[in-house]
């Protein structure tokens, strides 16, 4: 006989599960890492921020959004598409590949010089979504290394290290291709095989440096010497002045041995959550056929996530439409506050932080970030510290090395504010790290 629980005594909870039973992501340092971060911002609304990597919210309008899905609408119409055919491509699932893959083609042309086909291209959830599926579908783990230009964005570690992976990190030195070189070497010698490289050309997380035109030839120089893929995520390229442009390495690339990855979460808005991949190097199959290797990461995506949102996807193409297929140009004001705010940002270190011991910063090309070194600690309670006491909030520089070694330093991201916040901001850490540092040389003298 069956009885109701809620009538009797109340059921034992279930045994928790521990954490040794799980994969082995479940209890990473990456994970915990991003997480810690979320919640020491949740926990201090009320401190500066320099933590977050997120763009200004000046240029973003919910009413955007009805004239870009209507601007798409319209422009299938002047292609002879019917109405109910609109509705199910825009409603209804739709390829894993993309539906807009003809509009992103053309944007890329104009914007990057980048010229592929629509099958070279793959829509994704973001450019995290495009940055695992690649790293899904070129390494093998049991085998393959991957090669990280370090420092890096925190998720490359967290997601090689989610395919069980093994990163070797490729100091971002002026020799960079000499650093490639040795982090190669290190897979050689374990009986391994460097697969892939990844790092970020223009504008780079978290030091917002780019690349020179010399080290851009040297990766491809190493890459074509190895037969690496190269993994370019460029997400800030778009939101720089033309001053800042440099060709991408899918630009200068004559051999497909690049992998574009590119998001509009900074170029449009975050929540549209569209990312995409070019790749556009052949993969042959079993059967003798060919196609893009765009096309074999697809078959991945349909498994883990079936399509990106095809209304996104819409939006981003209703955008693009409206603005001549030109983002760099839609941007320019967008492009202009971020060079205002890197000018604020590195005029209030200069002022406020001269005389404080052991704190060096490098001043970015472009983007939303800076990279602020010290000879003395700051991790994870630095960081708590700093928010609880001073009510300054950024990101300790070791998630930016994932698993390995990291300097001591910080990132300051400068994108989400504005001077004058960034001035207050920067004060109260100049009084943390004034702090910090004297402690730090009072704890050596003892």
């Amino acid at each position: 006989m069956m009885t109701d629980p809620a009538a009797g005594a109340s059921s034992p909870r279930p045994q928790a599960l521990p954490v040794d039973d799980l994969a082995d992501f479940a209890a990473s340092d990456a994970a915990e890492g991003i997480t810690f971060l979320n919640e020491v911002a949740a926990r201090f609304p009320d401190a500066i921020s320099f933590a977050a990597g997120r763009p200004h919210e000046g240029f973003m309008s919910l009413d955007d959004i009805g004239r870009d899905l209507q601007t798409y609408r319209s422009w299938l119409q002047d292609r002879g598409v019917r109405d109910d055919e609109a509705r199910a491509r825009v409603l209804q699932y739709g390829p894993a590949t993309g539906i807009v893959n003809d509009v992103i083609v053309e944007h890329l042309a104009k914007d990057e010089g980048i010229a592929v086909r629509p099958d070279a291209v793959l829509l994704t959830n973001g450019a995290a979504e495009a940055l695992w599926l690649t790293l899904a579908t070129v390494l093998r783990p049991e085998r393959d290394d991957l090669l990280v230009v370090a420092p890096n964005y925190p998720g490359v570690w967290g997601a090689a290290e989610s395919l069980g992976l093994v990163t070797r990190p490729a100091p971002a030195d002026e020799d960079l291709g000499r650093s490639l070189e040795s982090a190669a070497q290190l897979s050689f010698q374990a009986g391994r095989r460097p697969r892939a490289v990844y790092l970020s050309s223009d504008s780079g997380n978290p030091t917002g440096v780019s690349l020179t035109e010399r080290q851009r030839s040297e990766v491809l120089g190493v890459a074509r010497d190895l037969d690496l893929v190269v993994i370019e995520d460029n997400p800030y390229s778009l939101v720089a002045g033309p001053a800042d442009r440099r060709p991408s390495l899918k630009e200068l690339d004559p051999d497909g041995a690049v992998v574009r990855l590119g998001s509009f979460s900074k170029t449009i808005f975050p929540g549209l959550r569209v990312g995409y991949a070019v790749a556009d190097r052949l993969v042959q199959r079993s059967d003798g056929t060919t196609e893009t290797l765009a096309t074999t990461m697809s078959r991945l995506k349909a498994m883990v996530s079936v399509n990106t949102s095809p209304v996104a996807q819409a939006c981003v193409a209703g955008r693009l439409i409206s603005n001549g297929l030109s983002l760099r140009h839609a941007n320019s004001a967008v492009a202009q506050t971020y060079r205002r705010n890197r000018t604020a940002m590195v005029e209030a270190l200069r002022r406020r932080l001269s005389d404080i011991d052991g704190v060096s910063w490098m001043t970015p090309d472009s983007g939303f970030f800076l990279q602020l070194d010290t000879t003395f600690d700051l991790g994870d309670d630095e960081l708590l510290r700093s928010a609880e006491e001073f009510g300054v909030l950024w990101t300790p520089l070791r998630h930016f090395y994932g698993a390995h070694p990291a300097p001591a330093g910080m990132r300051l991201s400068y994108s989400f504010t504005d001077p004058d916040e960034i001035d207050r901001g920067v004060e109260r850490l100049a009084r943390f790290l004034t702090e910090t540092s004297t402690n730090t040389k009072e704890s050596h003298v003892g």
